[in-house]
């Protein structure tokens, strides 16, 4: 035989090998996504705690496909082998993040809610609270068009809009021209409900 030959023998030997694990990526992949796409993980009775869990340990593995689906295709490049389109992974990956976003900004409201109620209100980052009421309104977007229908997004998204009504009143309560005199008075007649801070 002629090196010629040798060598695509080698070759076609390799991208043999190649296409069985090709094919246990690709079964990977769709296990992923036959489970991401449950109903419990975006619903609002789950236990956000477990659901995050779940959704952490599906997205590690779909890092394994494509560092493993990566190596394939560097080898496939490397000998002149059809390259392998993975597309799927990038649609399961997608999947995957947007219910992540999902908790992520649900509990992100629920600690600005808590550090609300907990922190003395003359002592607030304002800004930080209109900046993140501003991400999770853009969060709210994507998620309804991208989600299943299910409740936590319409609620997390009112919750947001009925707080952004109230920005104005809380940035003029942290104007610099209020006196300590003033916040005595403020802090003493202050009602969160009004800001409706109940709502988070």
């Amino acid at each position: 035989k002629t090196k010629i030959e040798s060598r695509q023998e080698i070759i076609d030997q390799l991208s043999e090998s190649l296409q069985k694990d090709i094919v246990t990526i690709f079964a990977d992949i769709e296990q992923v996504r036959v489970e991401v796409l449950k109903p419990e993980l975006i619903d609002e009775n789950s236990n956000s705690q477990q659901v995050r869990e779940v959704l952490s340990e599906l997205m590690e593995k779909l890092h394994e496909c494509q560092e493993d689906s990566q190596k394939i295709r560097g080898w496939q490049k490397q000998f002149r082998i059809e390259v392998t389109r993975f597309d799927t992974l990038d649609v399961v990956f997608q999947e995957v993040r947007l219910r992540q976003m999902l908790w992520d900004s649900v509990q992100q409201w629920k600690d600005c809610y808590e550090e609300l109620i907990e922190i003395p209100f003359h002592k607030l980052n304002i800004q930080q609270v209109v900046e993140l009421n501003t991400k999770i309104l853009k969060n709210c977007g994507m998620l309804e068009k991208n989600l299943p229908k299910n409740e936590i997004v319409p609620r997390l998204k009112a919750d947001c809009e009925e707080f952004k009504e109230k920005i104005p009143i809380l940035q003029c309560l942290r104007s610099p021209d209020l006196k300590p005199r003033h916040w005595l008075k403020i802090e003493q007649t202050l009602d969160r409900k009004l800001l409706g801070a109940e709502n988070l």
